[in-house]
């Protein structure tokens, strides 16, 4: 039977080989103070020293238990190394993600930024607060997030929390989830941008200290293709006493 070949259009930068003869350049790349650094440290660590601009990472727990206060920490480093962030918020109310960040980039908490406002507002801005461009969603659509990369030009960006995005049609929860981690994923490399995704866990997390990574709310292998580091973020009795949570 006949067989019809069609061309794809290519996306700037699409079809440009690289230069493997440059290992000086590739290098250049991969020096310390190159790499994206992820807080907590000991992350980083982890990492070989940080992570390279198009990496998406995904944090994923069960609800309430501290998903958006690593996702802060996490922007709250980039802020500290200088970089642009972008924080897409369609989780918590936008007042309670903007104090939060007074509260992680001053040290202080609400009480201490009430009484202190002048202070809390130095050192918010001496860390960095003044690269981080917050935009509420209620919750938003997938096509919102190429937008504002392509209208803020930041170096990190945070979508908290992944699955509540729109996207195009009419697809079961289980499409639409790698539907979109798939989307951010291409939208990561395409800015060359460090984004951390955030999500949801499955019931199996529930009292769970080590997190796999099919412990992923409605999906056992499609965001997992579409993310390139899984930060799972565990809790069982013991750790809930001494309010720990176990990032695996």
């Amino acid at each position: 039977f006949p067989v019809t070949i069609g061309r794809a259009k290519l996306e700037d930068g699409d079809g440009e080989a690289l230069d493997i003869a440059n290992l000086d350049g590739l290098l250049e790349k991969f020096k310390p103070e190159n790499l994206i650094r992820i807080h907590p440290l000991v992350l980083s660590e982890a990492f070989g020293g940080g992570v390279t601009l198009g990496t998406h990472i995904l944090v994923y727990g069960t609800p309430d238990f501290g998903k958006t206060a690593l996702a802060i920490s996490i922007a709250a480093g980039f802020l500290y190394d200088g970089k642009r962030v972008l924080y897409l918020g369609n989780e918590d109310s936008k007042d309670s993600i903007h104090m939060r960040f007074y509260n992680r980039m001053s040290g202080m908490d609400r009480i201490a930024v009430a009484a202190n406002r002048d202070l809390a507002k130095q050192r918010a801005y001496d860390n960095g607060l003044g690269n981080l461009i917050i935009v509420p969603r209620s919750p938003g659509h997938i096509s919102d997030v190429e937008r504002l990369i392509k209208k803020y030009q930041p170096d990190c960006v945070v979508i908290d929390q992944l699955h509540n995005l729109k996207y195009y049609g009419n697809l079961s929860k289980v499409e639409k989830l790698e539907a979109l981690a798939y989307e951010v994923r291409n939208f990561t490399k395409a800015a060359n941008v460090v984004t951390v995704s955030v999500t949801q866990a499955a019931d199996s997390a529930y009292g769970k200290l080590v997190l796999a990574m099919d412990d992923v709310f409605f999906s056992n292998i499609g965001v997992q293709a579409n993310v390139d580091i899984m930060l799972g973020l565990g809790w069982d009795s013991n750790y809930m006493a001494m309010s720990k949570r176990m990032i695996s």
